[in-house]
């Protein structure tokens, strides 16, 4: 809140996804209404990030997006991971292939609004999920963005726990 106002929110839970296993977004989220959420899980998933227009480019949505890494340490998962529109892929989409458009934004070559500010925020693509969100702009596709918990180690996965 600014003023009273509410500028910006964001929504995530704790699910359950391997690697970067193919999923949409109503899979993951149960639809939005988020009754996919496992306190086992090994993963917080974003369901949502939204700030107002009036008040973006104040670093609003990274300063959420921030919090939520502290979420993944503060319960010890493994990691952030969350479906990314490409809403500059569809003016393009006739020159390149999802996963190249995908593989230009990572190396910086071409801009992608939401992808390139995931980037800026410490996310990084593993993979391109298909028919994730109906998104015209998009074309139906989504970068799955993940962060990865530094202080998760290999060790605690193969073990199946959450313990420091």
């Amino acid at each position: 809140e600014i003023d009273g106002t509410i500028c910006g929110s964001i929504t995530s839970a704790i699910v359950s996804v391997e690697g970067n296993a193919a999923h949409t977004w109503d899979e993951v989220t149960g639809s939005g209404y988020i009754h996919t959420h496992d306190s086992s899980g090994n993963t917080l998933y974003v369901v949502d990030v939204c700030v107002t227009p009036s008040h973006r480019s104040m670093g609003l949505g990274k300063l959420l997006l921030q919090s939520l890494y502290e979420v993944v340490i503060h319960y010890k998962l493994e990691r952030l991971l969350g479906g990314c529109r490409i809403p500059g892929y569809a003016p393009v989409s006739s020159l390149y292939t999802p996963v190249e458009y995908m593989n230009l934004v990572s190396a910086g070559t071409l801009y992608d609004p939401v992808m390139t500010f995931l980037m800026r925020c410490g996310r990084t693509p593993i993979g391109l999920a298909t028919n994730y969100i109906e998104d015209e702009d998009s074309h139906n596709y989504a970068v799955l963005m993940e962060w990865k918990n530094p202080f998760y180690t290999s060790i605690q996965k193969e073990a199946g726990t959450k313990a420091f």
